[in-house]
């Protein structure tokens, strides 16, 4: 109880604070951000849906020239959910055990986090949890992938403009301040970066501070749920109003049982044990809008591939044991929050 309060008071302290000043609003949703681009090996990861990095840098850019078309006030970037796809980073490859499949970058993530010997065994199966310490990890995965997405959001903050982060069903991991403080964490770092050697994009760096510090962070928010102005505009992810997305307690999603656990909805867990695995198989298939699309896709030229290589039979096999073991866990999870009420 006393955790959630604090929690909810810091919420509380941020809606004060952004209902100060009214500022430009700047909305974007779904961005669904994982692991991005390996540099090292060449290749997307197979469950990547952002692939337009360059194409985000140049919004900013453009609507800081246009600030002054508006009356010259700060923007306030609302990132409405589902920034980040926290489900699909650190998937294991292959079917085998994590973290001997893990690519070199992650491994070094895990090492940096100081938990190479804590993964369970279902994390060493489907990749890192939701707790706060592999939310942490996770974020600092994400960051490998997409340097510069996070450099053109900390040039953006630093300009002097805002940047509000709504959680989604998929980046439900922002709940915790471990995460919201590798979030600031990994900005710096990106500023760092980007006016020195391993900038990624040609910045305008006149004016601008020598470091992202916490005049810069204070510029940072983090809603649990919506963002909301009076008379002027309510947004919201939209997760609640679906059945198998939403969260029981959005404001504190977080399992009675487990002060480390986030209570994961039916369609999280699907996501986790199924379709993680199913996008090994079929990398595009996530890709294709609608979803109708991507499923023609499977049926006409994914399984007739997995045919051709022999894999068939192995593939379907283990895709269905996964989605047994994602009921399950539903189950398991169902029943005990009944008992806990």
């Amino acid at each position: 109880m006393e955790q959630s309060t604090r929690y909810l008071n810091k919420v509380f302290e941020q809606l004060n604070e952004l209902s100060r000043e009214t500022r430009n609003l700047l909305v974007v949703s779904d961005l669904h951000l994982s692991e991005g681009f390996n540099e090292s090996e060449g290749v997307w990861s197979a469950n990547e849906d952002f692939f337009f990095d360059d194409q985000f840098a140049r919004f900013l850019q453009f609507a800081e020239r246009q600030r002054a078309r508006y009356g010259g006030a700060p923007w306030r970037l609302i990132c409405n959910g589902d920034t980040f796809d926290f489900r699909q980073v650190g998937v294991p490859r292959d079917g085998q055990a994590a973290p001997g499949v893990l690519r070199t970058r992650e491994k070094e993530a895990l090492r940096s986090q100081n938990v190479q010997d804590s993964l369970s065994k279902s994390e060493e199966l489907y990749g890192p949890g939701a707790s706060p310490l592999m939310s942490g990890l996770r974020a600092d995965l994400v960051y490998q992938g997409h340097k510069g997405f996070f450099q053109i959001l900390a040039w953006f903050v630093a300009r002097g403009n805002e940047l509000v982060f709504v959680k989604g069903n998929h980046d439900l991991e922002l709940h915790w301040p471990k995460t919201q403080a590798s979030i600031n964490r990994l900005l710096a770092q990106a500023y760092d970066e980007a006016r020195g050697l391993k900038a990624q994009y040609n910045l305008d760096w006149d004016g601008l501070p020598e470091n992202f510090g916490l005049a810069e962070q204070r510029r940072i928010f983090f809603l649990p749920w919506n963002y909301y102005e009076p008379g002027r505009v309510y947004i919201e992810h939209g997760q609640q109003f679906h059945g198998t997305d939403s969260q029981e307690h959005i404001l504190w999603p977080v399992l009675p049982w487990d002060e480390n656990a986030l209570e994961l909805s039916l369609g999280d867990l699907f996501g986790r044990y199924f379709v993680n695995q199913l996008e090994t198989l079929f990398p595009l298939m996530d890709n294709y809008k609608p979803f109708s699309k991507g499923i023609k896709w499977v049926l006409n030229k994914g399984i007739p591939a997995l045919l051709v290589q022999g894999n068939l039979l192995s593939g379907l096999k283990s895709l269905w044991g996964q989605l047994c073991h994602a009921l399950k866990g539903a189950g398991r999870i169902y029943e005990k929050n009944r008992k806990h009420r």
